[in-house]
């Protein structure tokens, strides 16, 4: 760091934040005479547009009527609909002329830029700031937020603040800025964030435990079969529906990339390499590593319940790691296979998982197959172990 003129302080890789302009301009701070800063990625305040291929979803839409609620959270796994959904509730407000900020947040925030982020959020979401005078020097560690406090205090009306890819959010710091915010706003201020889940330290328990919420999950967000419907346009034959259901899951993603490649007609082969780049580009973000390679194990598996898990892994809770790995919330179904209930993996997660783990671990890929086979064979499933042997490279259980 340096200092230049006994007040202006460089941070970040030398980049003023507004609060050193605060110490360089003198008590009247006017907002609107400020450029953003070099560095601010005009999209990151920008609500994304609609794409082509949305589908209306009225129904969780009004779930989110985020001016009626303090608070509402989407959080569930890549590919969900999150971000769509939060985005398209967020221009309907525009629309009617209500204040609506926008912040996708990122892994590099610190609190200086995410202060000065959040400042330039609200100046595009319509928010006048201009009028904020300070007569003495800003209290706190957030100036902007400070600032934007008495803005939105002077503005009094409901008015919306969204967060978007609320995990990416992993700097302690940089939490304490949305604390402060959540802490301090006033009640005209509500909340819509979303996220694969919640950061550590994100104090948002008292909004959500003042009843006056919307929590959305997988479970919500989810396509049931009249949405799938209308998402194919009415086009599909009862068959044809049953079957886009059960391989997607009702997953979003699965049902856009399929209906993107070529609806019905596209081969299954093209829709899974796309599935597989979607994954290793997005899906896996999140994962720590160790838990991405209990994952890509797992998925050698047609099915799972913990003690198969357990004495295949030779270790305890192999089950309960995966309930509390959040990146996976929503991506098994639980299912009757003949007299057991048991747990099943997204089929193409699944499938992508075997792909994976045969293409970069093929040692690995054999021995877990081995290893399944052994399990199964003493199981009694006979016609499951012998498959699995056959992809272990095992004759001796062939």
């Amino acid at each position: 760091m340096s200092a230049t003129m006994g007040a202006r302080v460089i941070v970040d890789d030398n980049v003023v934040s507004i609060a050193d302009q605060v110490a360089l301009t003198g008590p009247s701070l006017k907002f609107g005479s400020l450029q953003p800063p070099s560095w601010l990625l005009r999209h990151r305040v920008t609500i994304p547009e609609q794409g082509a291929s949305y589908v209306d979803r009225p129904e969780l839409v009004r779930r989110c009527m985020l001016t009626e609620q303090r608070a509402t959270l989407l959080v569930a796994p890549a590919g969900f609909g999150k971000t769509t959904l939060m985005a398209d509730c967020c221009r309907r407000l525009v629309g009617t002329g209500t204040t609506v900020a926008w912040l996708s947040l990122d892994e590099q925030d610190k609190p200086t830029m995410l202060d000065t982020y959040l400042a330039f959020a609200f100046r595009l979401g319509g928010l006048d700031i201009d009028q904020v005078d300070t007569e003495s020097p800003l209290p706190g560690p957030f100036p902007s937020t400070h600032l934007l406090l008495h803005a939105l205090e002077r503005h009094n009306a409901p008015c919306v603040i969204a967060f978007d890819e609320l995990e990416r959010l992993t700097d302690r710091d940089a939490v304490e800025v949305v604390n402060f915010l959540v802490k301090h706003s006033p009640a005209c201020l509500r909340f819509v964030m979303s996220g694969r889940e919640v950061p550590v330290g994100l104090d948002i328990a008292q909004l959500v435990l003042e009843g006056d919420s919307s929590v959305l999950t997988s479970r919500d967000l989810r396509f049931g079969r009249p949405e799938i419907a209308r998402f194919f346009d009415l086009k599909l034959t009862r068959r044809e529906l049953s079957a886009v259901a059960a391989n997607s899951g009702g997953w979003p993603i699965a049902l856009c990339i399929q209906r993107n490649s070529g609806g019905l007609e596209a081969e299954a082969r093209v829709v899974r390499d796309i599935v597989e780049s979607w994954l290793d580009s997005r899906f896996w973000r999140g994962f720590r590593p160790e838990d991405l390679e209990l994952v890509l194990d797992v998925g050698l598996l047609e099915w799972i319940d913990a003690e198969l898990l357990d004495e295949v892994f030779d270790e305890q809770d192999s089950m309960r790691r995966l309930e509390h790995m959040a990146p996976l919330e929503g991506m098994f179904e639980y299912v009757h296979d003949g007299s057991r209930e048991v747990w099943r993996l997204h089929p193409l997660v699944r499938h992508h998982c075997a792909t994976k783990r045969r293409r970069e671990t093929p040692n690995r890929y054999r021995k877990v197959h081995r290893r399944i086979a052994q399990v199964l064979a003493r199981r009694g499933e006979t016609l499951l172990a012998v498959r699995h042997a056959s992809e272990g490279s095992d004759p001796s259980l062939v």
